[in-house]
């Protein structure tokens, strides 16, 4: 996949299940950050997630701060995508 957006079909119960990291710098994915990949344990091992140099934008979903989202994740990498939001919630 090199382009159009992240799609939310991947979020899902343990979609992914042994996924470590997740590698989407410079492609030319765009749209949205998708809510629903915060739940039902999505992406429940993925350490590095790397998403910059995209045309990814809008803001950072609150769910992905929630203790139940990403619990494996260390390191979120959204450099020169137009994201906003609060990104204190994954420190």
């Amino acid at each position: 996949m090199s382009a159009g957006p992240l799609p939310a079909a991947w979020a899902g119960t343990e979609a992914f299940a042994f996924l470590e990291t997740l590698y989407l710098y410079s492609t030319q994915l765009t749209g949205t950050l998708p809510s629903s990949w915060a739940g039902n344990d999505s992406f429940p091992s993925l350490i590095d997630f790397e998403l910059g140099n995209s045309n990814i934008h809008g803001t950072l979903p609150t769910s992905w701060g929630s203790t139940t989202a990403f619990q494996q994740l260390k390191y979120l990498i959204i450099a020169n995508c137009s994201i906003t939001g609060d990104t204190q919630q994954f420190c």
